[in-house]
């Protein structure tokens, strides 16, 4: 996450969706946040159903055949996983910040604070699970998302902080 410039990746996240026909009409904020939403419920399915990346074991067999197997290895250790999804949930609201022109402050979200935060809750969490503390982290500030999308971003990496998660 250092040096990470968020106003960059919104933009190609925004070019990227548009290529891919996601904004041929015009969609509504609720619309675009809604997805955000989507990919945050299917973190917490993945969760629910004991799915998780092993990113060990990705990165070790794209050193050993390259990436000619890339897409492949992608699909069998890192798709639809909690961290899959978190980080669509992630690209989805890059790609609202791009649509909306929004300005992403500079080390609004630097790795220091977001380690920071997820130590004060990490007590609050203890007796939580996966899908209460997305709730109460991220859910309930999806509407203010539509003017501060930084703030719903930010919820997301302290959740993946919580649960050793790079993003």
């Amino acid at each position: 996450m250092k040096n990470t410039d968020f106003n960059l990746l919104a933009k190609k996240a925004f070019e990227n969706a548009r290529e891919k026909g996601f904004h041929e009409k015009p969609n509504t904020d609720d619309h675009l946040l809604m997805l955000v939403a989507c990919e945050l419920a299917e973190a917490v399915e993945a969760d629910r159903e004991g799915r998780r990346s092993d990113r060990r074991t990705y990165n070790f067999l794209l050193q050993e055949y390259g990436e000619t197997l890339a897409k492949h290895l992608f699909e069998m250790h890192i798709k639809d996983t909690v961290e899959d999804e978190l980080a669509d949930a992630v690209i989805r609201l890059l790609d609202f910040v791009g649509v909306k022109g929004y300005d992403i402050p500079e080390n609004y979200i630097t790795e220091e604070q977001i380690k920071d935060e997820a130590a004060e809750v990490k007590e609050w969490m203890l007796n939580k699970s996966f899908a209460d503390v997305v709730f109460t982290s991220c859910l309930v500030n999806i509407e203010s998302a539509k003017e501060i999308p930084e703030a719903l971003m930010y919820a997301i990496f302290v959740v993946a902080e919580l649960y050793d998660i790079d993003l």
